[in-house]
């Protein structure tokens, strides 16, 4: 079974863009962010537009999509994410590049 990338910010299948970035440790202090984040066509336009707030309320909800479980801590979860963005964009080191797309047999 081959892996399947998703958006780093809203976890869509097969993103399409590319973000260079500088590695950095989360606020936990123990995760770390290594290497380029994945974005779609979607979350890349947030991005570019600088709609930080948007971006941040499809990242939450898509977390609490997979994790349902964490839904009454969903503050600690907005604050938590809420800084790993704000690490991303201090960290962007260039401009978003395609992403290689599989190809698709007939």
């Amino acid at each position: 079974m081959a892996d399947i990338t998703v958006c780093d910010f809203c976890n869509v299948p097969n993103p399409q863009w590319s973000y260079p970035c500088r590695d950095f440790v989360a606020p936990d202090g123990v995760s770390r962010s290594v290497g380029n984040w994945l974005a779609c066509n979607h979350c890349m336009s947030l991005i570019e537009g600088r709609n930080k707030a948007r971006l941040l309320s499809l990242a939450v909800d898509a977390y609490l999509l997979d994790h349902p479980e964490d839904i009454l801590d969903v503050n600690s979860i907005r604050e938590f994410a809420e800084e790993v963005h704000r690490l991303f964009f201090a960290n962007i080191t260039g401009n978003p590049t395609p992403t290689e797309v599989p190809f698709a047999r007939a």
